[in-house]
């Protein structure tokens, strides 16, 4: 949904965002397929040695709704 929210919609000509918000939507959050990116582990899954996060790889875009 938000990659599909920022592309161009032929019935309204222009994106969905930029119909809601007057204004042009920022696509720097949006990272190149297979990108190096760094995940969370959750609190109750480490020990206070243990790293915060993990590196990774971008393979999808979840599609659960944040926010």
């Amino acid at each position: 949904v938000h990659v599909h929210n920022r592309t161009y919609d032929e019935t309204i000509k222009t994106t969905p965002y930029s119909k809601l918000f007057r204004q042009s939507a920022s696509l720097q959050s949006l990272r190149v397929f297979g990108a190096e990116t760094y995940y969370n582990i959750p609190k109750h899954a480490r020990s206070n040695f243990n790293p915060r996060n993990n590196r990774g790889y971008l393979v999808e875009y979840d599609n659960i709704q944040l926010g």
